[in-house]
């Protein structure tokens, strides 16, 4: 599949791709340098998506594994839904322009699942649950709802 795609820098000077809400870091091989690049979320969500630079700069996806989608409590405050799991906003921080989120069932049950959603477009994602997605939110999350609300 052929996208459009934007490279930045991250924190530590890697490159780092952002596409279509998705965050990609590269494989590192010295016989080919920035030409594979993983899903982030890889390690937390066992998230498969690969993405295959091409000599052209066209960057071609070969599978995803989650898709997640933003929309405001009452409050106004970002809830991030993901595989039927919920994030509420915890903490944002500005500077690095991040917005922090844990497990809605953090104090209810102390699951250590976090989020965080980057400005940029991708979100990274962080320790396991220890408790099965809600009835309703799997409900919520089979429905097509694609809303996104400015974090800054």
């Amino acid at each position: 599949m052929k996208c459009n795609y934007q490279i930045v820098r991250s924190r530590k000077g890697t490159p780092v791709i952002y596409f279509n809400g998705f965050r990609y870091g590269p494989v590192r091989n010295p016989k080919y340098p920035n030409k594979y690049w993983v899903c982030t979320s890889n390690q937390s969500s066992q998230c498969r998506a690969r993405a295959v630079m091409k000599k052209n700069g066209n960057l071609w996806l070969k599978e995803y594994n989650y898709h997640y989608f933003i929309i405001p409590t009452r409050m106004g405050n970002p809830k991030l839904i993901c595989s039927g799991y919920e994030y509420l906003g915890n903490r944002r921080n500005i500077e690095k322009q991040r917005e922090y989120c844990i497990c809605k069932n953090y104090s209810k049950s102390s699951c250590k699942a976090r989020a965080v959603i980057y400005k940029e477009g991708g979100v990274s994602f962080s320790g396991t649950h220890n408790h099965p997605p809600p009835a309703t939110t799997r409900n919520l999350f089979h429905r097509h709802i694609n809303f996104k609300k400015e974090l800054f």
